[in-house]
């Protein structure tokens, strides 16, 4: 397979609803995971192909032709993983104030992914002090709505917004160039609508500040990524994508997998803004940074119909090879 990172630069505010709030609109996220994209993807392709560029890119899903990873964020120079679900092999006595530090670390710079390795194996403590954290700060506005056409409403919006040194970023990986050259144009036409909640009043819109192609690799941490995803072998898979393994595939998985959970759900928006939404099924997938000791290949999951078409919720892994 080939693999591109896509650097993703915010110039507008973003909302990334959370899905286990029960106040989704009043709080935003830090990121966005592969289903979200996917969804995006989808209603950017029906924009400029029609119901052939959906059935297209689905079909390259289905095929194992496209993965996509969730986004994760990037700051300067430094790419950043979630922090591994994973028992030490290893019991130690961890200070107090090194749990404490550990505890607030959500996310992990590449560079030092393979430490955290080490010490889950050694029982060595990893030194968590100085990893940045800060990549954006979420905050709540006012809008105001006109429920009847006269009186006015105000309610809240939470949204994201990313310092001018930070992003997110995605791992595509894909067959060859025609395809690389496809994801590209829809992901372009993407930042120009954005991606998440509230699009219509502006946010979510960005640019791709760069496209790093991992198969020709070029210092520590992109050498580092493309030689753990192209390790299938590796006894330990941390998984990059919220994801779900096919039914066939859940009993011989799970007992192989330290994971946690998210909560999976949203809404239909069919085309046409006088058009009510629909409540696509909820699921519970596999969280990025759960880890399994081997692969699982997913699915695209039926999670509710309009008209006469199935909605499909991304579901399909990539994973980093660990030694």
């Amino acid at each position: 397979m080939n693999y591109s990172l896509f650097k993703l630069k915010f110039h507008t505010a973003a909302h990334f609803g959370l899905s286990d709030s029960a106040l989704s609109l009043y709080t935003s996220g830090e990121y966005f995971c592969a289903d979200t994209l996917f969804s995006a993807l989808c209603h950017t392709a029906l924009s400029l192909y029609g119901t052939d560029g959906v059935q297209k890119l689905c079909e390259q899903v289905q095929r194992d032709e496209l993965l996509l990873s969730d986004s994760f964020p990037w700051k300067d120079e430094d790419f950043y993983l979630p922090k591994p679900v994973l028992i030490g092999n290893e019991r130690s006595d961890v200070p107090e104030h090194s749990r404490k530090e550990m505890k607030r670390v959500k996310w992990i710079p590449v560079r030092a992914y393979q430490s955290f390795f080490a010490s889950i194996d050694t029982g060595v403590p990893f030194d968590a002090k100085g990893i940045d954290q800060s990549f954006s700060q979420c905050v709540e506005t006012t809008k105001i709505s006109y429920p009847n056409g006269i009186q006015s409403t105000p309610y809240q919006v939470g949204v994201t917004y990313f310092y001018p040194n930070a992003g997110l970023y995605f791992i595509a990986a894909y067959k060859d160039d025609e395809q690389e050259t496809w994801i590209r144009t829809l992901l372009d036409a993407l930042g120009l609508s954005g991606i998440g909640g509230k699009i219509s009043s502006g946010y979510g819109k960005f640019w791709v500040e760069d496209q790093i192609y991992l198969n020709e690799y070029f210092d520590e941490q992109t050498q580092w990524l493309y030689e753990a995803l192209s390790n299938s072998d590796a006894g330990r898979q941390v998984l990059l994508t919220a994801s779900l393994p096919k039914e066939d595939e859940m009993e011989s998985i799970v007992p192989k997998m330290y994971y946690q959970l998210i909560r999976r759900g949203g809404f239909i928006r069919p085309e046409g803004t006088s058009a009510s939404m629909h409540k696509k099924r909820t699921q519970y997938f596999f969280a990025a940074g759960s880890v399994s000791s081997v692969r699982y290949r997913g699915a695209l999951h039926e999670v509710g119909r309009i008209s006469d078409h199935a909605v499909y919720r991304y579901g399909k892994p990539l994973f980093l090879g660990v030694l």
